[in-house]
Parts: structure tokens; C-alpha cells; sequence
């Protein structure tokens, strides 16, 4: 098998994770298989193991790198939005939901319920530099919010916590009832919002 080169490995390292969210989010993790992203990546199925060590973390990184747009988005919207305090946070809790049912990726792992029994196949250390990225990003969202005078209640580790168990109610809709989910989602969002904010709400 020939080196690839710094330029290869990067256009390589692209085009499967684009095959990915692709395939992914069209088939899910269990009918994608590792010919069908390394043929659309235009390498051997020898060579796929030169980027990712299983098909697993290529998922993870796909998974990663749309949670990520996600919340760039959710950045991007707290600077620009003329709302403040309880109406901003429980604005964009609604609104970064709404984004993570709409990415097909993400869909698709709920759909197919994948979540729990993928995560168990991941090594520890890559669970755990996840959730650390996760937290760093919820407390720049909460700085931000600060900024613009939202005061959050809790202490930045807790009040990310309470966030990111909330963008988690997706994977729970069966237990939660799929004919209540929604409004129990929406009546979460406000009572979260009311419970993280002091003082009285303002636009």
C-alpha cells in the first residue's frame, strides 16, 4: 500500500466523513458498510483503517462534527438576537432541539435507537474528550449569554449539564409518549429557562 501524501490524507480524511453524514444519514450505522464509504472516498477498504480504526469512530466524528455546526449556529444566533434573559435561553433550547431533529445524521440515530449500544463501543477516552468539548462549548454559550446580561442561576458546570440533558430529550420520546413529547419538550424548555435566569424576564 503507497504513502498517501499530507494533501491526500487531508482531501481522503474529508471525503469520508462526507461519505459519512451522507450514508449515515441515509442508511444508518448498521446498513452503511466500510466498501460503500471507502468507494465513495476512492480508497481500498485496507486504506480506511489508515484514517479511522473502526467504522465506529468514523461515526463518532461525523456525529461530532454535526453537534458541532449545531452549536456554532446556537452561538452565532445568542450574539444576534434581540430577545434577553428567560425568553433567549428558552428560545434557543427550542430552537437548537428543532436543528438536532433536523439534521439527518442525528435523526437517523434516534430513529434507529443506535445512541446507547454505539456509545458502548467507543473507547473511554474518546467518550470523555467528547463530553469535556461539549462542556467547554455549553459554558462559552453561558459566558455569552452573561454578556448580554442573562444571569445564570447555577454554577457553569451545572447549568451545561442541565443543557445538554435537555438536547437529549430526542432520544427519549417513546419513553417520554410520543403524543405528549413535543408539549412536555416545550413546558421543559420554559420551566429550565424560568429555573436557570434571575431575575424577571426581558426583551
Amino acid at each position: 500500500m503507497r504513502a498517501f501524501t499530507r494533501e491526500e490524507k487531508e482531501r481522503i480524511h474529508r471525503k469520508l466523513l462526507e461519505a459519512g453524514r451522507e450514508l449515515f444519514g441515509r442508511y444508518g450505522f448498521r446498513k452503511t458498510s466500510v466498501a460503500e464509504l471507502t468507494r465513495e472516498a476512492g480508497i481500498s477498504q485496507g486504506a480506511f483503517y489508515l484514517f479511522f480504526p473502526s467504522k465506529e469512530l468514523l461515526w463518532f466524528a461525523v456525529l461530532e462534527r454535526e453537534e458541532e455546526e449545531i452549536k456554532q449556529t446556537l452561538m452565532e444566533k445568542t450574539e444576534n438576537s434581540r430577545l434577553g434573559g428567560k425568553a433567549l435561553v428558552e428560545h434557543l433550547l427550542m430552537t437548537g432541539l428543532r436543528l438536532v431533529g433536523e439534521n439527518p445524521v442525528l435523526r437517523r440515530v434516534y430513529e434507529d435507537e443506535e445512541w446507547e449500544r454505539m456509545f458502548r463501543k467507543l473507547p473511554p477516552e474518546v467518550l470523555e474528550e467528547h463530553q469535556k468539548k461539549d462542556e467547554d462549548l455549553m459554558i462559552r454559550i453561558l459566558r455569552e449569554w452573561a454578556g448580554r446580561g442573562v444571569m445564570i442561576r447555577e454554577k457553569p458546570e451545572v447549568a451545561a449539564g442541565v443543557l445538554r440533558a435537555f438536547f437529549m430529550l430526542n432520544l427519549h420520546r417513546r419513553e417520554i409518549g410520543e403524543e405528549v413529547a413535543d408539549e412536555v419538550i416545550r413546558n421543559m424548555a420554559s420551566w429550565i429557562a424560568a429555573g436557570l435566569v434571575e431575575g424577571k424576564d426581558h426583551a
